[in-house]
């Protein structure tokens, strides 16, 4: 495919989420900026006869019914994904992309905290109803990522959530504790088979998580790249394995 399009370069990729994600609703858009050229790409899809649609003057393919891609203008590359191809909002990204609003349409003060601190990688979260269905999820209002590069080259995330009930985030903290220790215990087990893991398992290792007052704080030092594209899920990911051996505890019982 290389051969076909030439050279590429991503020099950053935007990750939105939508509020009602789910077994049969929701959607994920990502946008990748960069250099590229999107006519050969273009070529490519129509060479492999891939679906396609206009629109609002845009070509949209679509590889799958789930999954709706957009080479466009100005370095960038859309790509949109969700359980059914009615959930995806194909025409209002379209649009945007055509006429680009002037304001974020996001919370700006949740933007502007992770703008003061710049860094190479960042996230804000507005916990709706269906994410308050994940118990670790459920005491918080909004979470917030963001990063900073060290003196030692080490990249370091840190998650702040912040909630309205002490005590329900110092249980939320408490279930990322226990599931961060069945995470590494499963690295662990790993590394002789898949070495790469010991890189994982190290950031692991690394991560503090602390709870005060209706605030929790997770940090993990990095020391591979590449590991930033799971940093916006840890804090979900250590409290679903927690909750999900919980719930098969209960069933054996």
């Amino acid at each position: 495919l290389t051969e076909q399009i030439g050279n590429v370069r991503f020099e950053a990729i935007t990750l939105g989420i939508s509020e009602d994600v789910g077994e049969e609703s929701g959607f994920v858009v990502a946008i990748a900026r960069g250099i590229y050229d999107p006519d050969p790409v273009v070529a490519v899809f129509r060479q492999h006869r891939v679906l396609e649609r206009k629109v609002a003057g845009l070509a949209v393919f679509a590889p799958e019914d789930q999954i709706a891609l957009i080479p466009c203008g100005g370095g960038r590359f859309v790509a949109m994904a969700g359980p059914r191809p009615e959930t995806l909002p194909i025409a209002e990204v379209a649009a945007r992309l055509k006429h680009p609003p002037q304001k974020p349409a996001f919370d700006e003060k949740l933007l502007a905290r992770v703008v003061a601190k710049g860094g190479p990688i960042w996230a804000v979260m507005k916990v709706g109803k269906n994410y308050r269905q994940a118990p670790v999820f459920a005491p918080f209002d909004h979470l917030v990522l963001t990063s900073r590069r060290d003196k030692d080259g080490l990249l370091t995330l840190e998650i702040v959530a912040e909630g309205n009930n002490p005590e329900a985030v110092a249980g939320a903290a408490a279930m990322v504790k226990n599931g961060l220790k069945e995470l590494q215990d499963d690295f662990a087990e790993g590394i002789d088979e898949f070495p790469p893991a010991k890189t994982l398992l190290d950031a692991l290792k690394s991560v503090r998580v602390e709870a005060r007052g209706p605030r929790a704080t997770l940090t993990m030092k990095v020391k591979n790249a590449p590991l930033m594209l799971f940093s916006p899920f840890l804090f979900f990911s250590l409290g679903t394995v927690s909750y999900t051996h919980l719930r098969a505890h209960e069933t054996s019982l």
